[in-house]
Formats: structure tokens, C-alpha cells, sequence
């Protein structure tokens, strides 16, 4: 019993709490992986339990061989989880050397073994330090945020109100999209690059003015399906927390087809769970490259799927086998929730349902990882250049271009999408009659030494705020631009007002428990803000958020356009200095100033580096390394040329790879 309470506190302290931490920091990730109450107690046992279950076993079956055996393998689990106590405490300080932390740690491991095994008052005090997990798991389950969601009540019962016009909803919610991608010279929607926005564009009102009231999906979208506020005070996106919803609206009269990505806002009923284990194992699959971020000294884990970009798939999402992974049908969503699968699906599923319904769907496209081509091929390798962890962008423009090209890559692949959803709306005859609404929940930067998310922090926060709102009223023929001072908290009141629902005022400016802090964009009697308002906090758990207030124009603002303009205006592939040269021959042209070196690439994206007959995979992106014979006097650049043709020229600048 002695070597198992052992391993079970030094794995608590190794594992189990450092994980729970975050979970705590983290809740959202909780809530994107739609958790039971019991699947985040499960998950708090498993994390504390499991590990030094598994070990104690290990060298229980190998102490029935040899006794012997079996104490140098119990000593050999205690160094292995003291050298992962010590380098998640001195790796993050040994970026230069990461070897030496790792033998340091391993050194220390063998030494506290031997003491276990030679002490017995460490052995003792080791023991006693199991009580741990008993203290880790009621700590955990103590936060607010935690215990909201083991304990959580009930949503209460909404009575629906009467809804005189039961015509077919359709909303989409696309995830970090500014406006001025979207955007041509002329300010309208780029019809060469995005023809399903410029069709959908064509038979609705385009509120050109519209902004996000946050910039974190977990409160930009309840704000759109609630019509109201994130506030100071923000809440989990549970349906316990947000009970009045789009759902809750629209549950009396139409039939619900939900689609929802990283929320619980609707019934979780209309999303069967499948077994715990499968519903467990993508979670575990995060965890695991969660760890290996806390325990890999930086230089090590660079080349680890990234874990700041989403609220989960961390793996799967930089994978470029991602798009062979089958979607699970029971839950109704892909496991890769970036993955298109996810959207053609909901594209499929519209037949199944009645005319009266509501179809609703929140895309993590086209947020990053960006990782796709217009024709919805994948390509590698994910790493991410100039955007550190909170953020924060690099100086000089090349990585934020080439951030901002792969952007607008991946959402010429996303209006695909939508034109497919289109097509279908058509084929179904649903089209014309239907009530459609599109937008974004919040934008995203691609200013040099920036912030590219953070309201508080940009100095671009119209590339943040600013994004798409489409909306087609049924047997609208005929496009309108709306300027007017438009926030995301408006679509819930519009579609309430243009599907007639009874809503009865009562006290305190609720109408039948709805209670809006948005106005109907149809309603005349609305009177204009006289500016923008918008939440924001530097930690994705905020306790409180601070209220900001902007320009009411400032959704108008076309300074991100212009930019974008400037990088891109003789097209995606041909930018940068040099881009005269793309596309022309090798024959003719004549080096000056070899500097002489090599290029080390990354295999990962190299054409020869995987199978060309591999489906859904080009190798488009390809990464490395310059290793030049002399410094030079200016940043280098380089010609890629394929067939005797230069595709693109690159510098090569010294902060990173060239890509």
C-alpha cells in the first residue's frame, strides 16, 4: 500500500493537479468539449487516479517475476515523476539548453528514488503527501467556474412565446472573420474571390456597420444568441447561464436543427451522448499535448500543435491526416471541429427536418489553424510564425502577411462551403422562403508588432470588432447596405421581431423573460447608439470584463482594407518585393551577389515527403531553414521554383523559418 499512496502523490503532484490547474484557468475548454456534469468529475478522477494506478499495476506484475525487478521498476516510476515535477519547474528557464534541464531533472529523479528506497522517513513523508489528491480534487471542484458546471441546475423552463410567422431560420456564425477580408477596392464584397458572400449579399441587407461586443468566442456568441451584453460579470456559455436564447425562443414553433461548436446553449438533449470512453478520448487526446506543453522546455515543444488558437482538437487540427478522420455521428459534430465535414453535414441535414425550423450552426472556420486551400485540400506543416501566445505580433510585415494570405486561402475554402449551403437551400426550395442570417462572432489583426485578438491591447481594434452581418428577409430579391450603428447583440431582437414573436413586456424591460440589450434592425422606433460598446479581458476565464467604448463609425473604418490592398493587390500569390518574378522563368535570369549556403527544409511539406496519391492533401506550404555561408547585409530573400517556373519569393528573416 506504502508504494502506491507513493506514486499516487507524486503523480498528483506531477500530473494530476498541474492539469487541474488549468482546467480551473480554462474552463472553456470544458464547455467547447460539451462535458457532462459527471464526464468533469470523471475527468478530475482519471487525471488523479488513473496514472499511479496504471504504474503501481506495471510494477506489481513485474515484482511477481522478481522482487527485485519490481523495486528498481517502482524506483524507476518515482524518478520518472519527480524528473516531471522538477522540469515543469526549470524548463521554462532553460530555453537555451534544453538537454541540460532534462538531464538535471532526471538526476534529481534518481536521487529522490534512491532516498525513497534508503529513507524511511521520505518514504513517510511521501505517503503523507497523498492526501494530496483528496486536497486537489476538492480544490478543483471548489472554483466557481467548476463547480457551475458539476452542479449545475437545470436550465429553466422558458415558456416559449407564440410565434405568428413560422417561416425557416437559417443562421450562421462563422469564427474569426473581419469585415475587410471580405472586401474588394470598391468596398463591396469581393465577387472574383468570395462569390457565395457577394450571391447571399445580393438578396439581403448588409449592415456594413456591424461589430462584435467581444472578442472571445465564449462570450461573442452567447451575446449574439442572448441579445445581450457579455457584461462585467461574464458567464459560462451553458444553457443553465444563458436560459432566453435563440433556442428557448424558437423551441415552440420550430423544429430545432443545432449544429453548435463549442457552446451549451441549447437542450442537450438534442445531442445524444455516445459512451463515456468515446466521448473522453478526444478530451485526453488535448490533455495529452496540454502536458507536454507544461512539462517541454519551449525549444522542445515548438513542435507541438500549438494549444492557444482553439478551445480544442489541439492534435487533430495541426494533423494533415485531420480530414481522413471519420466525424462521429452520434454527437453530431466532427471530431476535428475545423474540419468541413462538420459544415457539409449540417449542409445534409437540412433535408431531414420541416419546413418551421431552425438551422443553426456556429463554424470554427475560417479561424485559425489555417491550414486549408480554396479547393479545401490540406496542406503542412501547421507551425505558426509571428504570433506569440497572448497574441502579441512580431514587427515587420512578412509573417503578418503571410498569416494574412493564408487567412484569406482558407476562407476562399469557406465560401465554398456557403455556396454549397446555398445550392442546397435552392434544391430544397427553402431559399426564397426562408429568413437567413449570417455573421461572425468577433475579427482578428494582422497589424505588425500588435495584438492581433486583445480589444484592450490593439491599436486596430476595428479589425477585431468589425465583421460580416447578412440579413435575407423571406422573398428578398433585392440587396440593401444599411450604415446605421449595428452590434452583434441586435440579431437575436431581429429575428425575434421578423418571426412575430409574442413577446409580452414586463417589469424591468423584459419582454416574457427575454430581456434585450439589443433593438430589433427592422424596428423604427429604435433609437441609434450614439457609439460602439464592447467587452474585453486579457484571460479567456475573466472574473470581470472591462466595458470599452468606441467611435460608432468605426465598423466603417477601411484602414484594415487598405492594407490589405497595399499587400495583396496584384493577387494572393504575388506579393512582397520581388513579386515581379513569380511566374516567370528560370531561363535568362542571372544570379548577382551569390552569397553561397543551403536550405535545410522541413520534410513535413516537402512534395516528396508524402505520398502524392494521399486525398485531401497538397504540398503547398513548404518551410525552412537558410543557412548562408556569411552574414548578409540585408534579409535575404528567396526564389521557389517548381518546373522551372518561380512560384513565390520569400525572405528568409532571422527570427524564424522561411515559409
Amino acid at each position: 500500500m506504502g508504494r502506491l499512496l507513493q506514486l499516487g502523490a507524486l503523480s498528483a503532484f506531477a500530473v494530476g493537479q498541474p492539469l487541474l490547474g488549468l482546467l480551473e484557468d480554462f474552463p472553456g475548454f470544458l464547455v467547447a468539449q460539451r462535458c457532462a456534469p459527471v464526464d468533469v468529475v470523471l475527468i478530475a478522477l482519471t487525471l488523479l487516479l488513473a496514472p499511479p494506478l496504471v504504474l503501481f499495476a506495471f510494477t506489481r506484475a513485474i515484482g511477481f517475476a522478481s522482487r527485485r525487478a519490481g523495486l528498481v521498476a517502482h524506483g524507476a516510476c518515482v524518478a520518472l515523476l519527480v524528473s516531471l515535477i522538477v522540469l515543469q519547474l526549470i524548463g521554462r528557464m532553460s530555453e537555451s539548453a534544453p538537454a541540460l534541464a532534462i538531464l538535471a531533472a532526471a538526476v534529481l529523479g534518481v536521487l529522490v528514488a534512491q532516498g525513497v528506497h534508503r529513507s524511511a522517513f521520505l518514504s513517510a513523508f511521501i505517503e503523507l503527501c497523498s492526501l494530496g489528491v483528496l486536497g486537489f480534487l476538492v480544490l478543483f471542484l471548489a472554483d466557481p467556474d467548476i463547480r457551475t458546471l458539476v452542479f449545475r441546475a437545470e436550465p429553466p423552463v422558458v415558456e416559449a412565446p407564440r410565434i405568428r410567422e413560422k417561416m425557416p431560420v437559417v443562421v450562421v456564425i462563422f469564427d474569426e472573420l473581419p469585415l475587410s477580408s471580405l472586401l474588394a477596392a470598391d468596398g463591396r464584397i469581393d465577387r472574383q474571390r468570395f462569390p457565395a458572400f457577394a450571391r447571399l449579399a445580393d438578396h439581403s441587407t448588409w449592415f456594413r456597420n456591424a461589430t462584435a461586443v467581444a472578442g472571445y468566442t465564449q462570450q461573442a456568441v452567447p451575446a449574439i444568441l442572448t441579445g445581450r451584453y457579455p457584461g462585467t460579470k461574464p458567464r459560462l456559455a451553458l444553457a443553465s447561464e444563458h436560459p432566453h436564447n435563440l433556442f428557448s425562443l424558437l423551441a415552440g414553433s420550430h423544429d430545432l436543427n443545432v449544429f453548435e461548436s463549442q457552446m451549451q446553449l441549447s437542450d442537450p438533449d438534442l445531442l445524444p451522448r455516445p459512451s463515456f470512453a468515446r466521448r473522453l478520448r478526444p478530451i485526453f487526446d488535448d490533455l495529452f499535448v496540454v502536458y507536454l506543453h507544461l512539462v517541454l522546455p519551449p525549444s522542445l515543444a515548438e513542435g507541438l500543435p500549438p494549444v492557444n488558437r482553439t478551445w480544442k482538437d489541439f492534435a487533430g487540427a495541426a494533423s494533415p491526416a485531420a480530414g481522413s478522420e471519420e466525424a462521429d455521428g452520434s454527437t453530431g459534430e466532427s471530431r476535428f471541429s475545423t474540419h468541413p465535414d462538420y459544415f457539409r453535414r449540417f449542409v445534409s441535414s437540412i433535408e431531414e427536418h420541416p419546413e418551421a425550423s431552425l438551422h443553426f450552426i456556429h463554424s470554427t472556420l475560417p479561424h485559425r489553424p489555417w491550414r486549408y486551400t480554396p479547393s479545401g485540400q490540406t496542406y503542412s506543416p501547421y507551425r505558426q510564425y509571428g504570433l506569440s501566445a497572448r497574441f502579441r505580433t512580431t514587427s515587420g510585415d512578412w509573417w503578418q502577411q503571410e498569416a494574412c494570405q493564408r487567412h484569406l486561402l482558407q476562407l476562399q475554402f469557406v465560401d465554398r462551403l456557403l455556396g454549397e449551403l446555398l445550392d442546397r437551400l435552392d434544391e430544397l426550395g427553402l431559399y426564397e422562403s426562408s429568413l437567413i442570417v449570417l455573421a461572425a462572432d468577433h475579427g482578428v489583426g494582422f497589424w505588425p508588432d500588435d495584438n492581433a485578438r486583445f480589444l484592450g491591447l490593439t491599436r486596430h481594434p476595428e479589425d477585431i470588432l468589425s465583421i460580416p452581418l447578412l440579413v435575407k428577409v423571406p422573398n428578398q430579391s433585392q440587396g440593401f447596405v444599411d450604415d446605421r450603428n449595428v452590434e452583434t447583440v441586435d440579431i437575436l431582437p431581429t429575428i425575434a421581431d421578423l418571426v412575430g414573436a409574442d413577446l409580452v413586456a414586463g417589469d424591468g424591460g423584459s419582454s416574457g423573460g427575454f430581456e434585450f440589450d439589443g433593438c430589433s434592425l427592422y424596428d423604427v422606433s429604435c433609437e441609434q447608439r450614439p457609439d460602439k460598446v464592447a467587452f474585453w479581458s486579457v484571460h479567456p476565464k475573466p472574473e470581470t470584463m472591462e466595458e470599452l467604448r468606441f467611435d460608432r463609425m468605426i465598423g466603417l473604418d477601411d484602414t484594415g482594407l487598405r492594407k490589405k490592398l497595399a499587400w495583396f493587390g496584384a493577387g494572393l500569390y504575388r506579393f512582397g518585393p520581388h513579386a515581379e518574378l513569380t511566374g516567370r522563368r528560370l531561363e535568362g535570369l542571372v544570379a548577382k551577389g551569390e552569397i553561397g549556403g543551403e536550405v535545410a527544409l522541413d520534410t513535413a511539406g516537402t512534395p516528396g515527403s508524402h505520398d502524392p496519391s494521399e486525398e485531401g492533401f497538397a504540398p503547398v506550404r513548404i518551410s525552412g531553414v537558410l543557412e548562408l555561408a556569411r552574414e548578409p547585409e540585408s534579409t535575404p530573400h528567396v526564389a521557389v521554383a517548381m518546373g522551372g517556373v518561380i512560384q513565390t519569393v520569400v525572405p528568409a528573416p532571422v527570427d524564424g523559418a522561411a515559409g
